[in-house]
């Protein structure tokens, strides 16, 4: 998948497996998530101002509501906005 519109196409952490709780949650209780994620940088799109500064492999600090997922066939794509990018690792 190649990332357009000065998107970079992400990979996101792996999530560690959480320990079973001693108790259920009702359905309806939101579990806050981490305001922000260090994601690894995939593929940059050729007109993002980033193509050239980060390559594939590098790290960096995104806000974790602003990642768009993309589903096709069998694969789930990450894709942030060159403009949410907050820092490099």
């Amino acid at each position: 998948m190649k990332p357009l519109n000065r998107h970079i196409l992400i990979q996101l952490p792996n999530k560690k497996e959480e320990k079973q709780q001693g108790f259920y949650l009702p359905e309806d209780v939101v579990v806050k998530k981490k305001p922000h994620e260090v994601v690894k940088v995939l593929k940059i799109a050729s007109d993002s101002k980033f193509d050239g500064i980060l390559k594939s492999g590098d790290m960096i600090v995104v806000e974790s509501h602003l990642i768009t997922e993309v589903e096709t066939d069998s694969d789930k794509h990450y894709f942030i906005s060159e403009n949410n990018v907050l820092a490099v690792c």
